[in-house]
């Protein structure tokens, strides 16, 4: 039944490349498609770019894990590796 599930079409990943892949072409056609919001400024300096996306993600999955290990009671692994892997 996972074989032919959603859960396993849209959110696992052969590898790291893929859903790198496919956030470079996100981040792309979203700018294609709201660059008429930037009106006079410079499309490229109006929006993020894939990296700094990735930078953003990077604090938050620190600022996740921090709050994670704070908890009391102690939060076990298995809900701190899976909220970091929602983002």
């Amino acid at each position: 039944m996972f074989h032919s599930s959603s859960q396993r079409k849209y959110w696992i990943f052969n590898s790291p490349d893929e859903i790198n892949g496919q956030r470079q072409a996100v981040n792309e056609k979203y700018c294609e498609t709201h660059s008429a919001r930037c009106k006079k400024k410079d499309p490229s300096n109006f929006f993020l770019k894939a990296s700094e996306e990735r930078a953003l993600l990077r604090y938050y999955e620190h600022l996740l894990r921090d709050f994670c290990r704070k908890f009391r009671p102690p939060m076990p692994v298995t809900v701190m590796v899976s909220s970091e892997r929602v983002l």
